[in-house]
């Protein structure tokens, strides 16, 4: 990469004539940048620079392969930048976020108006969180994921949002919608049970067989935006997130009790890769949806 570098400096030596000046726009030592030209000299077969009185001159191989690397470098030198310095109402950059489904509902709505509004080139590619075993995280890749058990993570890359359990979901004319909602009448209902990215579904089951416990489940979904139609035209029950309580819409046509099983709670974990620690852009993006999910953390407190 130094042998670029030196090359893509060839342009501010043509200008300034001054071998110490040039040294300093490389960001590089008197040591370090003889030696990366030496090498490209080598490479090119070309002398790129010879001395003329008290200062350094381009040779016209120098100036070719400027014009040629100029549009490359110059790519590159603006990703770098935004990496330092990030201002989201003129990037156009690309985030990646993969996200628990369980989530979505009520996360990509707020945070795709809040981007239209303050980062209107910006770019968003969500993608789902994978399985337990396939949730490693790349770089660029920021997570927002759904953890057993209670939580407060204080490792540099990860930032506990908030913990939330479940709710009860039914139909308003549930013949149980006006009860109390007991462990023992719970698991006489007939259930509707969510089967992807299902942490804390499968969480039910384990805590009710724990009480030598089991629940009536008559029908399995693959996806968290099924549940609610069906759930409002049938008899069926299903355990949804607290935090959709939050949101009308996603309970339209329903009531919710508490689900009548303390054991069962998540920790929303906020995840980035070691990599990306520092850089402005993502700094930016962990704070918009630590702000956009503040509402659930106060709700959960």
């Amino acid at each position: 990469m130094k042998y670029f570098i030196v090359a893509g400096r060839l342009r501010s030596r043509a200008a300034c004539r001054h071998w110490l000046t040039c040294i300093r726009e490389c960001n590089l030592s008197q040591s370090a940048t003889s030696h990366a030209l030496q090498r490209l000299r080598k490479l090119l077969n070309d002398e790129l620079l010879t001395r003329q009185g008290g200062s350094m001159r381009p040779t016209p191989v120098a100036m070719r392969l400027v014009g040629a690397l100029r549009p490359a470098l110059g790519q590159i030198a603006a990703a770098l930048n935004e990496r330092e310095s990030f201002d989201p109402a003129t990037s156009t950059r690309t985030f990646v976020l993969r996200i628990s489904e369980y989530l979505a509902p009520t996360l990509l709505a707020p945070l795709c108006t809040l981007l239209r509004r303050i980062a209107p080139e910006v770019r968003l590619v969500v993608l789902p969180i994978g399985m337990p075993e396939m949730r490693g995280i790349e770089p660029g890749e920021i997570h927002i994921r759904a953890e057993r058990g209670r939580r407060n993570s204080a490792r540099p890359t990860s930032k506990t949002l908030f913990e939330d359990e479940f709710a009860v979901m039914m139909s308003a004319s549930h013949p149980a919608a006006g009860d109390t909602m007991t462990l023992d009448r719970y698991v006489s209902l007939r259930h509707l049970k969510v089967t992807a990215d299902a942490v804390g579904t499968n969480m039910i089951d384990e805590a009710l067989g724990r009480l030598g416990l089991s629940r009536d489940v008559v029908m399995s979904v693959p996806s968290w935006f099924e549940i609610r139609r069906v759930v409002a035209e049938t008899d069926m029950i299903a355990a949804v997130p607290r935090h959709w309580m939050m949101d009308p819409t996603l309970i339209a046509g329903c009531v919710c009790h508490h689900l009548p099983l303390s054991a069962v709670v998540l920790s929303v974990d906020l995840t980035w890769h070691q990599s990306d620690v520092d850089d402005s852009g993502e700094i930016w993006l962990r704070d918009v949806l630590v702000q956009l999910l503040k509402p659930q953390t106060e709700a959960g407190a």
